[in-house]
């Protein structure tokens, strides 16, 4: 075990960078890219099935994380674990944190998860999460401006309605980017973009942007994309080529890109 005693010696660090040799400063961010459960854990008592659902993971996010990546050489930086292990995305006062409800499914291995327990895992996998996504911003500024784009993936139905758009572009109080962005997107017309839909960037969940972004005044957006348009290696391009399309004279014009 690591000495948090959480992750065993043969288990990847909480995030991982792609891209660290490339030139560019728009930092991608995928803080739901991963299923995985630490050894320790047993699973959190889930059936393997349930793993493969959107409870652990933001399906199709990190293939369109890395091949966006590709596309604007620029680095991203990636979540190891699975949001039901501690969200990445959320505030440690949040409710949320550690859930035992995944969209109606019980969580058992955190239902009776004590004080020390849940320390144990902000320790080992929150806190340096963040300390590394802290430092990876630092010294891309030592260079210019920054960037950052955070990518997630929503389920396509919701409480058994049906959600109309294919993306959404999210943002709080800094809109440099967003609005932009989504005349873009919308010029493309391939299907509905929401305008802080289906969640809005104003809310408490978008932890990682307010922490990182707003706090130190760097223009940032986040982008939804709807599942069904990611499960295959060919939507997983489409979305990269549209989202590079889009995103790539906005980052020039603001001297982001290489």
């Amino acid at each position: 075990m690591t000495p948090h005693g959480l992750l065993a010696p043969d288990e990847p660090a909480p995030a991982r960078l792609i891209g660290a040799d490339t030139k560019g400063r728009a930092l991608l961010i995928c803080d739901h890219a991963s299923p995985r459960i630490p050894q320790s854990l047993a699973g959190l008592g889930l059936p393997v099935e349930a793993m493969a659902r959107h409870i652990a993971w933001d399906i199709g996010a990190a293939a369109l994380t890395k091949a966006l990546s590709e596309r604007l050489t620029t680095p991203a930086f990636l979540a190891n674990y699975s949001r039901l292990v501690v969200d990445c995305n959320r505030a440690l006062t949040a409710e949320d944190l550690i859930t035992t409800d995944g969209d109606g499914h019980r969580i058992a291995g955190n239902e009776a998860l004590d004080p020390a327990g849940r320390d144990l895992r902000v320790t080992a996998i929150h806190h340096p999460y963040h300390a590394a996504l802290s430092a990876l911003i630092d010294r891309l500024a030592h260079s210019g401006p920054v960037a950052l784009i955070a990518i997630h993936s929503f389920t396509p139905v919701f409480r058994r309605r049906a959600r109309p758009w294919v993306a959404g572009v999210l943002y709080g109080d800094d809109d440099r980017l967003a609005i932009p962005l989504l005349g873009a997107l919308r010029q493309q017309k391939d299907g509905a973009i929401g305008d802080n839909e289906p969640y809005s960037g104003r809310n408490p969940g978008a932890y990682t942007l307010h922490r990182h972004g707003s706090a130190r005044l760097i223009p940032h957006v986040s982008l939804e994309i709807r599942q069904d348009e990611l499960v295959t290696p060919n939507g997983v391009r489409r979305w990269a080529d549209r989202l590079s399309r889009a995103l790539r004279p906005l980052l020039g014009t603001a001297g982001i890109s290489p």
